[in-house]
């Protein structure tokens, strides 16, 4: 069988260049894609990179605030806590001439006392060694300086073991102190005659 080839050559020809055409076209599309690919691979890390910028700095920024909020905790502690320990201080302190006169008041006739004392000097409130129970005499004047004292030390005479014990049972009763302890006692001479000497402790 013989076949015999109407087409022009020219539509031939154009036929073939169309095809190349579309060949390179596809071609060039697919380096195109494929060249494309690390832009924007590059751009979305650049994008998460941003990202990640912005939220470390929000970061930053609530930790600084966090920071502060620590600081000013921290301030407020320590004032609270200097508040506290001033108000213990001011706690031990007593009003030393009221109390005085409860001891005298509670006094029975038959005992008199010949010292009281609040022992050791303790550290005063401001960093400077106090006395306890002692009077300090400053350069501008006569100054009683009690600080810091939990008890009271007392020393006397009584005319028997029975006014001793009147005695401390009413300053058990004043409520004035939390106790009330007998240190020592015992009969020695006074005077033309026998007495008791005792020492007392009193602590609140």
């Amino acid at each position: 069988m013989i076949g015999v080839n109407l087409i022009p050559p020219g539509v031939l020809a154009a036929r073939k260049r169309g095809r190349r055409i579309r060949q390179w076209v596809v071609v060039t599309a697919i380096v195109a894609a494929v060249s494309a690919v690390p832009i924007l691979l590059e751009w979305r890390q650049q994008a998460r990179l941003v990202a990640l910028q912005e939220r470390k700095q929000q970061a930053d920024a609530r930790l600084g605030a966090v920071r502060a909020e620590l600081a000013e905790l921290t301030h407020s502690l320590t004032e609270l806590n200097e508040r506290i320990e001033r108000a213990d201080r001011l706690r031990t302190k007593r009003p030393w001439a009221a109390l005085l006169s409860l001891i005298v008041r509670q006094m029975p006739e038959e005992v008199w006392l010949t010292s009281l004392g609040t022992g050791e000097p303790q550290e005063a409130a401001g960093g400077k060694p106090g006395l306890s129970g002692s009077v300090a005499a400053s350069e501008q004047g006569e100054v009683v300086v009690m600080e810091g004292a939990r008890k009271i030390d007392l020393a006397g005479f009584a005319v028997d073991h029975e006014h001793l014990y009147d005695f401390m049972t009413r300053l058990k009763q004043s409520r004035a102190f939390a106790q009330v302890e007998l240190v020592k006692a015992g009969k020695e001479p006074l005077l033309r005659s026998r007495a008791v000497r005792f020492e007392l402790t009193c602590r609140w």
